[in-house]
């Protein structure tokens, strides 16, 4: 086998093409994960959008969250040095700009509070749902220089929303 000007033995090709093969795994592995953050716990926007039923056309409900699955604290996560806490308080500088391009409201209603996050260009929520008081709420976008205000978020699928209940774990 000739690559170029070299000649490459028999060994040689087959462990060149066990690289490429390789290669292509682990970049068809980056692709489809492309956060290179756990995807456990989480809701990506791109795959949190509301069934009809929830799509907040007047006189709709929110679904109801019910969590499944309680996961690590917070400040421990693999999330923590790129969350941003968007709810309660106010929002820091970077939360504004990952949440660029997006409206978010929440609002308490009896013994629950109502999450509502959609793009702005958008009238259908990327999502719509009630948690339970005490919760809190983050944004995590790894890629955060597709958030270009004031045109908006690029691509809001690799966004993560994060849901945290009162003891400050993360829960889906």
């Amino acid at each position: 086998m000739r690559i170029g000007n070299e000649t490459v033995g028999p060994v040689g090709g087959s462990l060149l093409g066990l690289a490429a093969a390789v290669a292509l795994g682990l970049g068809a592995a980056g692709i489809s994960n492309h956060t290179g953050l756990p995807t456990s716990a989480t809701s990506s926007l791109s795959q949190s959008r509301p069934k009809k039923a929830q799509a907040g056309s007047a006189g709709s409900k929110p679904a109801v969250f019910r969590p499944t699955k309680i996961g690590l604290p917070i400040n421990s996560s693999p999330y923590a040095q790129l969350a941003q806490r968007i709810y309660p308080g106010p929002m820091s500088g970077t939360a504004q700009t990952m949440l660029s391009g997006m409206r978010f409201s929440v609002k308490k209603q009896g013994s629950s509070l109502v999450v509502r996050l959609q793009e702005a260009a958008s009238s259908k929520p990327l999502l719509y749902r009630s948690y339970p008081l005490g919760y809190s709420f983050f944004i995590v976008d790894p890629n955060a220089s597709d958030d270009m205000p004031p045109l908006g978020e690029y691509d809001p699928a690799d966004d993560v929303f994060l849901a945290v209940n009162p003891q400050g774990h993360i829960v889906s």
